[in-house]
């Protein structure tokens, strides 16, 4: 009778070991990888960063671009639309078409030749009857090889004063254009002007 009590006695103290050293941490530590084995792995996937395209399988590249990057036909052209509203009158005051010889061949603005033009020298006088604020000359046939290399405006420039010191131009000149050929030497040549 004895010993089976004291076999009692023994059983009912290890039936109560577990409750002797379960505590709240060991409750915390279960729960948490519980939470882990659970949850942890879908919330780790959510969080992946990707920072070079080698962390991406070249199959899903590929499909990724076929899907966005493809680009279909060109369709059929649209409609014209409507004609936009008319702009500005040019600004231009004059301009003129001169031949080699010096004839004014067609003009705006009241363009003439001034006494003491000498187109064999190259040397062109315009008198134009309006303010001239720009002016610019180009060749009207290259193939000549004599193309306008200086256009002077006003009496204040340096080649204007020029030709009217020397009698090339009359005094009431407001534009002289000189021209030459591909070599630089002086040559007659046809050109245009375009005054604003």
């Amino acid at each position: 009778m004895f010993g089976f009590n004291r076999r009692l006695e023994h059983d009912s103290d290890r039936s109560l070991t577990p409750r002797r050293h379960l505590s709240l941490a060991n409750v915390a530590a279960t729960l948490a990888l519980a939470v882990a084995l659970a949850g942890g792995s879908a919330y780790a996937a959510t969080k992946i960063i990707i920072t070079n395209k080698d962390q991406i399988s070249k199959s899903v590249i590929k499909k990724l671009h076929d899907a966005t990057g493809a680009t279909g036909s060109h369709g059929a052209p649209g409609a014209q639309g409507p004609q936009g509203p008319q702009g500005p009158a040019a600004s231009s005051v004059a301009w003129a078409e001169v031949a080699a010889d010096g004839t004014i061949v067609q003009q705006s603005g009241g363009i003439t030749m001034t006494p003491g033009s000498t187109p064999s020298a190259s040397v062109y006088c315009l008198d134009v009857p309006v303010t001239v604020h720009v002016a610019v000359a180009s060749p009207t046939d290259i193939s000549t090889g004599a193309s306008p290399f200086a256009v002077a405006i006003d009496n204040g420039s340096a080649n204007l004063a020029i030709a009217i010191a020397e009698n090339d131009c009359a005094a009431s000149t407001n534009i002289v254009v000189l021209t030459q050929d591909a070599s630089a030497t002086s040559a007659a040549g046809p050109f245009n002007v375009l005054i604003n």
